[in-house]
């Protein structure tokens, strides 16, 4: 098999590009957008030929491990970066009603809150999270598990597939001084949660990376928790709900930027949180 990194090209979305390369066999990993916006998808392929007959895809090239001067690229592209960190005021995206900073190191996790899925998800989660448990799928360098340990959840748990990204969220739970409050692993390390809690589970990543976690995460379709979901298209929203109410789901909020959506499911649950 030949490792690729295929990138996605404009006009397309991810799910154009993941079913697309699936037809021709290829046995895909993980997705990600890089520091610079692009979105990546990683996978195998027997057979170079098949890559000529692919329309969504800009460019492609062998994935190979290399150096990455984080500092730099951090430093170009991150919100409000100085004194070698990331800069997030929490208080610009909760009106002001959580005034705390976070301060995310340069690393390959994803995520510094400049994305409007990112944000979506913490104007909704905020004042929900409190006295709560909140577990982050899919948490690349743990901004939501910080801001949700930050608005006051009672434990926060990010997990992840990218070992380097889970070091890396580790670092920034350090950095913040929020080690005893959040947790950050792989889904086969996830340790048992209290039963006497109320779950809010957040999933900031595109519709086909969400199928893909939630089959190494099943227990949770049984789960009474309530859902936050962002990285879904507009146009894929009505498509979104239909299979989320076959789930049990029942959409209770929802709002939007750009061509993103974010929206709150409830699912039945015993106890509340006070």
């Amino acid at each position: 098999m030949n490792i690729f990194s295929f990138y996605v090209r404009q006009g397309f979305t991810e799910d154009d590009a993941w079913n697309e390369l699936e037809k021709i066999g290829c046995i895909l990993y993980s997705s990600r957008e890089d520091i610079s916006g692009k979105c990546v998808i990683f996978g195998e392929l027997a057979f170079t030929t098949l890559l000529a007959s692919l329309t969504s895809i800009a460019w492609i090239e062998r994935a190979f491990q290399q150096e990455v001067d984080w500092e730099e690229q951090w430093a170009l592209h991150g919100m409000d970066y100085r004194e070698g960190y990331v800069h997030v005021n929490l208080s610009d995206f909760t009106k002001g009603a959580y005034p705390e900073r976070l301060r995310l190191k340069p690393g390959p996790g994803f995520g510094d809150l400049s994305h409007p899925t990112t944000q979506l998800v913490l104007r909704m989660m905020a004042s929900h999270v409190r006295g709560c448990d909140v577990l982050d799928i899919g948490s690349g360098s743990g901004i939501l598990t910080l801001a949700a340990a930050a608005c006051g959840a009672n434990f926060s748990y990010g997990i992840e597939i990218d070992c380097e990204a889970i070091q890396h969220a580790q670092e920034n739970a350090e950095v913040n001084g929020m080690e005893e409050r959040v947790w950050f692993g792989h889904a086969k390390d996830f340790p048992p949660l209290p039963g006497d809690r109320k779950l809010i589970v957040v999933m900031n990543m595109i519709w086909s990376e969400q199928r893909m976690a939630l089959q190494s995460l099943s227990w949770l379709e049984r789960h009474s928790c309530d859902w936050y979901i962002s990285g879904i298209l507009k146009e894929e929203r009505d498509a979104y709900v239909s299979e989320s109410k076959s789930k049990g789901w029942r959409l209770v909020e929802e709002v939007s930027e750009g061509e993103w959506v974010c929206m709150r499911f409830a699912s039945k649950w015993i106890k509340r949180c006070s």
